[in-house]
């Protein structure tokens, strides 16, 4: 079942040809390519992956956390990005599995924070292009306002 909806970031180089078009990515960006093993959507539980190439490499000590989230409101899951997978520690494989109350709906790419050896929290971030694939999950309603009142003693 992971190989039917394996999801894949490819590097943007020419490792895959044709059918598939490679997304636009500034010299400066994390480039980054979607394929989906299987045309159905993911689903909550299942297993995620993204081939995750950067432009310059990783310091040594340093990672990046890739969150993902539903484009209808912020709600971020981290994933870690692991050792590199080649000598010059520039292409990663992050790989983890969907939560299990996933909710349903698009999903994207919303932030890659760096964090340098030693760090603990950051706000740095390396570009990257534009990600999404569909999450079939169930759909609630969230809250997104309340009414707040100053309540004397």
């Amino acid at each position: 079942m992971f190989a039917r909806r394996l999801l894949y970031l490819v590097p943007c180089c020419s490792l895959l040809s044709g059918s598939v078009a490679f997304a636009q990515a500034k010299p400066e960006q994390a480039t980054t390519q979607i394929v989906a093993a299987h045309p159905d959507a993911l689903h909550p539980g299942d297993e995620i992956a993204f081939r995750v190439r950067l432009n310059e490499p990783l310091p040594p000590g340093a990672y990046f956390s890739v969150r993902l989230s539903p484009v209808s409101f912020n709600s971020e899951y981290a994933i870690g990005s692991g050792e590199p997978i080649d000598a010059d520690r520039k292409e990663f494989l992050v790989k983890s599995k969907l939560p299990d109350g996933a909710f349903g709906g698009e999903w994207h790419i919303a932030v890659i924070y760096l964090f340098l050896a030693g760090t603990s929290w950051t706000s740095n971030t390396i570009n990257f292009n534009d990600v999404h694939f569909k999450v079939e999950g169930k759909k609630y309603d969230v809250p997104t306002s309340a009414m707040v009142k100053l309540e004397n003693h």
